[in-house]
């Protein structure tokens, strides 16, 4: 296959900045509409009446080869072991506690794993981490969970 032509977005994390989420009934700017951004009630003076919901994105980095359009930040590798599993989600897990007073009070309302390839790691793994986001924030009953998957590296047992 050839590499793609034209220029390639860096293969590194891109810095934005994390601001708190403002209490309800605190004054707010207002910001242009956006097509990412969930409409919030907000008063005419600006107020904001209700917190928005939160989306969650959880990045697992392996894959089993590099693909050659991919800008994302992956490691090509064998899938990692249960104990590399294992330190990699208590890691994701002192990230998201260290943001807990950022985030204070959202409802997630979904859930997005991606990478690398996700569904490279145990379904252990991968159960446990969702219950680590549970135990500390709220969910939305109809909280939309995802997980990105590569057809050619699970298998179907995984998911009955």
């Amino acid at each position: 296959m050839s590499q793609p032509s034209g220029p390639r977005r860096p293969n590194r994390p891109i810095a934005i900045p994390v601001v708190p989420a403002p209490e309800p009934g605190q004054a707010t700017r207002r910001a242009a509409p956006s097509a990412l951004s969930a409409p919030a009630a907000v008063t005419e003076e600006g107020t904001l009446l209700a917190l928005p919901p939160l989306s969650l994105y959880v990045h697992l980095p392996w894959c089993l080869r590099k693909c050659p359009y991919c800008d994302f930040n992956s490691h090509e590798s064998a899938p990692p072991d249960a104990a590399l599993q294992s330190r990699y989600r208590q890691a994701l897990v002192r990230d998201l506690e260290a943001a807990l007073p950022q985030v204070w009070g959202r409802t997630v309302h979904s859930i997005f794993i991606g990478g690398g390839t996700p569904s490279l790691f145990e379904p252990e793994q991968v159960e446990a981490l969702l219950a680590d986001i549970r135990a500390r924030l709220r969910l939305e009953p109809a909280c939309e969970i995802t997980l990105e998957a590569n057809p050619g590296t699970f298998e179907a047992q995984r998911f009955a």
